[in-house]
This record gives C-alpha cells, sequence and structure tokens, in this order.
C-alpha cells in the first residue's frame, strides 16, 4: 500500500502531462506504431565529405600537435570512452558490441522497438559510448591541423562502416532518441568546422544520414519531452540544427519542418527545464555542462544559420545556466563538485582538458550567452578559436557567496575556500537522496566530497550506496535512504525544507527538513578564512543516526574525536557524546565505470543530540 502510495504521489509531481506522453509512447512501442512508422533503412556507402587538402595552411593552434596524437589514436583503434577510459577497440570499432567486454550480449539487426536492454546484464551506455563520436571530433580536429590524407580517409570511412553495421532504425544506436540527436549534433559540428577551416564539402550521403537521423528523432519527442531532463533539450537542439543545415543545403518541406518544430520545442523546453536562478532540472553537475553545451551548440548554429535570435526568456535563461556552473567551478583546476549523477556525458569536446575540467564549457557558454569569460585565457579558450567566436572581455567581479532557491543550492565563499550546501528542496526527481550534503574546497583540493555515479547498471547494492544517503556528506537515520526508492532512477516523498536561512556576507547557511519517518535534520554552515564550522541538529529517529564526512585521500590519523592529515583536521564535539567514531573506507567514482576507495569519518549517535564539526585548514589547523 504505501508503494502504491509512493508512485501515485511521485506521478503527481512528476506531472500529469509527462506520465501521460511516457504512457503513450510505451503504448505505441507495444503496439508496434514505432516500427511500422520507421522501416529498416539500408547502409548508406559514402564518402560523406569531400576534402580539399589544398586549400589553406594547417590550422595551428596550442593543442595541434595533441590533436594529431589522438587522431592517430583513433585511427590506430585506441579509443578514449567517458573521457577517461583508453580501450584498444580496432577501427573501425566494433559499434555493435560493449568496447569493455567485446561481446555483443544485445543483438545486432534488429528493429530498434525490439530491443530491450533489461534482463540482459548489460549497461546499454557501454554500447553508445562509441556511437557519440568523439572519436569523429579527433578525426576532424587532427586533420584540420596536419591535412593529413590519411585522416581524411579514416573520416569517411567512419561513418560509412558506422552506417553499414547501423542501417537507419536498426540496431542497438537507434534505440534512443537522445543518443540520436547527440550523434547528429557531433557530426554536424565535424562537417561545420571542416566547412569553415578547409572549405571540405557536405556530399549527399551526408545528407541521407542527417534526415534519417531527424526522421528518427522526431519520431518520439514525446518520451523525451515526458522525462523533463537533457532528453527533450537535446533532441528539440537535434531537430533545430539538423532541420537548418538541410535547409542550408536547399531541401524541402521536411527539413523546415524539423527545424521549425526543434526551434519551438527549444524556446518552450529551455523557460521549463532551468530555472529562474539558473539551476537545471537535473540535480546534477555533469548534467548541467551537457546541458550548457547543447544550448551552445544551438546558440552557434542560430548564427552559422543567419537565423533570427531565440526569444528573450530563452536568451535569459541560457545566461543564468551559464552563471550557474561559474559558481560550481573551480578556477584553479576547472573541477566542480560531484553532485549528482555523472554517467560520463560530454558534448562538442574542442580543447585537449580533462574529463573533469569544466572550463570549456563555461568559457564558450558565458562568451555565448552574456559576451563576457569569468576565466583568464588558457587552453580552454579553444574552442572559441574552432568556432571562431573573437574573444569577449573578461568580467571583473570576484566570486560571491549566492543562494539557489530554484535548484536548491547555496554557495559561500571566502577568499581561495568555498563549499555548496545541496538544500532539501527538489522541484524535478531526484535521482540521488542528497539533502543537506555539504561539499568544501580549499584551493583547489576538495575536502569534502561526494561519491558521483559509478554505473547506472551495477549490482542493486552499489548502485543503491552511490545514489543513496550513506555516500553523502549528511546524516543517515536508521540504516535507511531520505527518500525510498521508487526506481533506478527515481525516489518518493521528495524532501521539503522546513526552513531555509542564508546570509552571504557572513558567510552562513542552514536549512532543515523532517523526513515521511519523522526524523528530522537542521544543519547550520558558516565559513571563514581558516575554518568551516558545521552545526547539525538531530532528532526523530528510532535507532541510531550515522554523521559522515567524506574526506580527500590523505592520511588521516583518528585520535579522540578529532582526524587529522597534512590538509587539515576535522573535529566533533556532541552532547551526549557519540557511541561511536571510525575512519571508515568509502567509494567514490569520478568518472563512470570507475570507483576508488576515500577515507569516511562515521559518528554514530543513539539519540537527538547537536553535533558541531569544525574543520580547520591551512594557517588555523
Amino acid at each position: 500500500m504505501i508503494a502504491a502510495f509512493d508512485r501515485v504521489q511521485v506521478a503527481y509531481r512528476l506531472g500529469t502531462a509527462n506520465v501521460l506522453r511516457v504512457m503513450a509512447y510505451r503504448a505505441a512501442l507495444g503496439a508496434g506504431l514505432y516500427r511500422l512508422s520507421s522501416p529498416a533503412g539500408k547502409p548508406i556507402p559514402g564518402p560523406f565529405m569531400a576534402f580539399d587538402e589544398s586549400v589553406g595552411e594547417p590550422t595551428r593552434g596550442p593543442s595541434g600537435e595533441r590533436w594529431l596524437a589522438e587522431a592517430r589514436a583513433v585511427l590506430s583503434g585506441r579509443h578514449r570512452l567517458y573521457g577517461h577510459h583508453v580501450l584498444e577497440t580496432g577501427f573501425p570499432p566494433d559499434w555493435t558490441a560493449n568496447p569493455f567486454t567485446g561481446k555483443a550480449v544485445l543483438p545486432p539487426g534488429l528493429h530498434w522497438t525490439r530491443i530491450d536492454p533489461k534482463g540482459s546484464g548489460e549497461d546499454i551506455k557501454d554500447y553508445w559510448e562509441l556511437s557519440r563520436f568523439d572519436g569523429l571530433v579527433a578525426l576532424t580536429l587532427g586533420w584540420l591541423v596536419s591535412r593529413d590524407p590519411a585522416l581524411a580517409t579514416g573520416w569517411n570511412q567512419w561513418l560509412a562502416d558506422w552506417s553499414l553495421r547501423n542501417p537507419a532504425n536498426c540496431g542497438v544506436n537507434w534505440r534512443c532518441g537522445q543518443e540520436t540527436s547527440l550523434r547528429l549534433l557531433q557530426t554536424l559540428l565535424c562537417a561545420e568546422l571542416l566547412v569553415m577551416h578547409a572549405k571540405s564539402r557536405p556530399l549527399p550521403a551526408l545528407e541521407r544520414f542527417v534526415a534519417e537521423h531527424c526522421r528518427r528523432v522526431a519520431l518520439t519527442t514525446i518520451y523525451g519531452e515526458g522525462q523533463s531532463n537533457n532528453h527533450a533539450l537535446s533532441e528539440a537542439v537535434a531537430l533545430y540544427v539538423g532541420g537548418g543545415w538541410l535547409c542550408r543545403l536547399g531541401e524541402g518541406a521536411p527539413a523546415k519542418r524539423w527545424m521549425d518544430a526543434g526551434r519551438r520545442r527549444l524556446e518552450r523546453l529551455v523557460p521549463q527545464l532551468v530555472m529562474p536562478d539558473g539551476s537545471f532540472a537535473q540535480n546534477s553537475v555533469n548534467y548541467h555542462r551537457l546541458a550548457l553545451d547543447v544550448l551552445s551548440l544551438a546558440e552557434i548554429w542560430r548564427r552559422r544559420l543567419d537565423d533570427r535570435p531565440f526569444s528573450a526568456v530563452h536568451d535569459e535563461r541560457f545566461r543564468a545556466a551559464a552563471d550557474w556552473l561559474d559558481a560550481f567551478v573551480d578556477p584553479h583546476t576547472g573541477d566542480a563538485p560531484n553532485i549528482g549523477a555523472n554517467d560520463g556525458a560530454r558534448l562538442a569536446v574542442l580543447s585537449r582538458s580533462r574529463f573533469r575540467d569544466f572550463r570549456p564549457s563555461l568559457q564558450l557558454a558565458l562568451a555565448l550567452s552574456s559576451g563576457t569569460k569569468a576565466l583568464p585565457d588558457g587552453p580552454w579558450n579553444e574552442p572559441l578559436t574552432w568556432l571562431g567566436i573573437a574573444q569577449p572581455p573578461r568580467r571583473q567581479a570576484e566570486r560571491t557567496s549566492r543562494l539557489f532557491p530554484d535548484g536548491g543550492y547555496a554557495a559561500l565563499v571566502c577568499n581561495d575556500t568555498w563549499c555548496v550546501l545541496r538544500l532539501p528542496h527538489y522541484r524535478f526527481r531526484p535521482s540521488h537522496c542528497d539533502g543537506l550534503h555539504l561539499d568544501l574546497w580549499i584551493g583547489d583540493i576538495n575536502l569534502l566530497r561526494d561519491s558521483g555515479s559509478h554505473r547506472y547498471n551495477a549490482v542493486p547494492k552499489t548502485a543503491s550506496y552511490f545514489a543513496g544517503t550513506s555516500s553523502h556528506n549528511t546524516v543517515q537515520f536508521d540504516d535507511r535512504d531520505q527518500m525510498p526508492r521508487i526506481g533506478p532512477f527515481l525516489f518518493g516523498r521528495w524532501l521539503e525544507p522546513d526552513e531555509i536561512s542564508f546570509d552571504g556576507k557572513v558567510p552562513m547557511v542552514r536549512a532543515a527538513y523532517h523526513d515521511s519517518w519523522g526524523a528530522s535534520h537542521r544543519r547550520t554552515v558558516e565559513l571563514t578564512d581558516g575554518d568551516c564550522t558545521i552545526r547539525d541538529e538531530i532528532s526523530g529517529f528510532r535507532r541510531k543516526a550515522v554523521l559522515r564526512w567524506r574526506l580527500a585521500p590523505a592520511d588521516w590519523r583518528l585520535t579522540g574525536a578529532t582526524v587529522t592529515s597534512s590538509l587539515g583536521s576535522l573535529s566533533l564535539a556532541s552532547s551526549p557524546e557519540p557511541v561511536s567514531i571510525a575512519v571508515a573506507s568509502g567509494q567514490e567514482s569520478l568518472h563512470y565505470r570507475e570507483r576508488h576507495p576515500i577515507p569516511v569519518v562515521e559518528a554514530v549517535f543513539d539519540r537527538p543530540t547537536v553535533i558541531t564539526t569544525t574543520i580547520r585548514f591551512g594557517a588555523a589547523a
């Protein structure tokens, strides 16, 4: 009965229209309507682009040699997956197999409507990763900096072999409208860079490739909109860009319909999914970056197509989303809090930066949305150069403490120290139980940190750990999560704040909630130049409460109620005292499909109490 009630409550919070959209999609899928309306196609033999090697000199840049090395690695069969893992998969790779296992458990050649990854034990994201075409981006930039004919041949071979193994609507790579959209956006970005920098020409095979992708995306936008997340956004931009690109080549009515439909959806969805304070619907820093990358591509193509500006509210939310990311990125390293789901997604990688360097996306989005940049010149400027965007002036304002009431975040800043408190406020479906989680950064060191996601299809115990309360810097009551799990990416009984207080001058933030079992937690955070003080008031639990602090890897030593290392010290004070304090071993995942141990302070309490945690660093330690 409780589970049924939870599902009804969650359905109400998700929105009746969204639930009906997903139900309609599933009904059409089950009835075979999508199979009838998207018949299997035939391979496209290519070539797709005519490379003019006689025009101009190679495009030299700060990363020229590195792009050439990356392109030649791709050509030799070494591919970088999820921005981190380098695997030997051959060239062209096996598009229908899992590159991490070399096996094709999901049957190739079936119509996409007949492919169901559930029960296979496979992570369908592994199958999709190569077909997001980061390798094609590397081949494109490698050719532009070298004019190596082998790379031009490899570019056309990449698309021809992909089409041979994935004819329209057949196979796992057509299963998802968002994946189809991301592949289309990457392909057209590569083609446009070749046109901009070397006057290469798209050929009819590429036109057919784009049209087939647009038809597939347009077919199931009802599902994407029902998700209220990156699916809807990327599909809208893909239709706008793909349709606009075909219109520029003189294609007819279908292309114009796709472009117009994409634009309408984009202007409607952005005000829905990007809140006034700039927070994105998905409570995830990495998905926020992906949303910004998609919006940046939309604006780049609007200019390339000489189309009219997007609506004022669209542009306002685009600027707000870029400003939001600016508040969450460490300017020294480009890293950001690992808050929320992290599936390794990254788009339009035009700089040789690490996966966890958010500066290229931030610099590009700010330049496009507000005509400014937040960072000094550096390698993160490279996307601006490739895309022909003039270097904008740098903002002069310093980072300040900010409250993001719509998305549920508070950022406190004191000189080179900053922290982010995840407020217990969820307007869109939460995928992590992270109410009152605290991330703390001392310079470029993420001292208190989130766990990340690891893998979406991990064994239940592991998946529950990474998304659950126990992998966040907060209090867990009675060995359960703050919200009951409804599905792999969804929790019920969403937390609501009892109070939120914020003072950016101190700086200080306070927030509180009580969960559906009656437990309550109030947290107050104050930040100074040498320490961070956290006051936790807990009550209403039945058996026990566990306060956890997930620490940066170091040699942490526990003495009494204090742990110390070369990074600083963390001390606990409470009345009554904890039942136990220990430094345990936890896990974190900075990249998809990767995990490693980190130290975690765990303090166990068996009755209501007030706990003061004092973290000292620098000279104060």
